[in-house]
């Protein structure tokens, strides 16, 4: 290959650089010719190009090489002075926000929960999907939900058909299939927060980090004890909270603690009542219950 035209490279060192800032430093990824944006950075992309090819293509190198860079361990905290001068960051004064992609939101919440089957490799899974999903193409298909640990794979393991997509890869933009695909559209519904809410999949994720934070809550750590709130935020955010994240609202905490005690008193008045008569409990059973908080800056 001629070093007059690192071509190969060029596209190859802007793909990589495209997943890690969400815009490559030529913005028409898919076009590097007279009709594609020019790039941002030009000498950027040369030197990078050159590195990647006399580096003997070690595509690992690379991405250790934008990881440790200064310019993707910045903060995404927006910034004033440079917003102004450069709405869409361009120029790197900070680093971009991100959301998941579509398997890897699914990927995510199974972390979190515990659930995670970390198995590589095999035959396509059929996950929990909304009923009749299968059913809106042309050929009516039964879609068989796995009930053993195959139903909590990644989600880059879900079985896929063109005509009638999972709905919980399409509805966070995953490619069609029908067509190629070099960038991932990223759009904000209100589709997907009803699927956080109401869709079967998520709901057993919740079910499953709750039992987690439950269960390891208050365990002790090497830095002390920690509090079933702390470590949920922990384990969903991967990193540590600051204290006035986790102030519970007073109005939402009065809240929890009033309808507690509608529960336990339902419950107490059931367990008495018997064939028309009451009956004291020997012992009540003890119930944890879940308080919501306000998480607050």
């Amino acid at each position: 290959m001629s070093d007059e035209n690192p071509l190969t490279p060029r596209v190859t060192v802007n793909r990589v650089w495209q997943r890690y800032f969400g815009m490559g430093i030529v913005e028409t990824e898919n076009d590097f010719g007279t009709q594609g944006a020019p790039p941002s950075h030009p000498e950027l992309l040369d030197w990078l190009a050159s590195w990647y090819r006399d580096n003997g293509w070690k595509t690992k190198e690379l991405h250790r090489l934008i990881v440790t860079s200064y310019t993707y361990r910045q903060a995404s905290h927006y910034r004033d002075d440079s917003t102004e001068a450069d709405p869409r960051n361009k120029l790197l004064s900070r680093q971009n926000r991100l959301r998941l992609e579509a398997e890897g939101v699914r990927d995510a919440a199974l972390a979190a929960s515990g659930l995670l089957n970390p198995e590589i490799g095999g035959k396509s899974v059929f996950p929990p999907q909304p009923e009749g999903a299968s059913k809106l193409g042309q050929i009516q298909r039964e879609w068989v939900e796995a009930t053993d640990e195959q139903r909590f794979r990644r989600g880059m393991y879900t079985y896929f058909w063109r005509a009638s997509p999972h709905p919980g890869l399409m509805v966070f933009d995953a490619p069609d299939s029908t067509n190629a695909c070099t960038r991932r559209p990223r759009s904000n519904t209100p589709l997907q927060a009803l699927t956080f809410i109401n869709d079967k999949a998520y709901y057993e994720f919740a079910q499953g980090m709750a039992k987690r934070v439950l269960h390891d809550g208050g365990a002790p750590t090497l830095t002390g004890s920690t509090t079933p709130l702390s470590f949920a935020w922990r384990v969903r955010q991967t990193r540590k909270s600051a204290a006035s994240f986790l102030t519970f609202h007073p109005a939402a905490r009065r809240a929890a603690n009033q309808r507690g005690r509608r529960e336990a008193n339902c419950r107490y008045a059931g367990a008495c009542c018997l064939d028309g008569g009451f009956a004291r409990p020997a012992q009540p059973r003890r119930v944890h219950h879940a308080r919501v908080g306000s998480l607050r800056e």
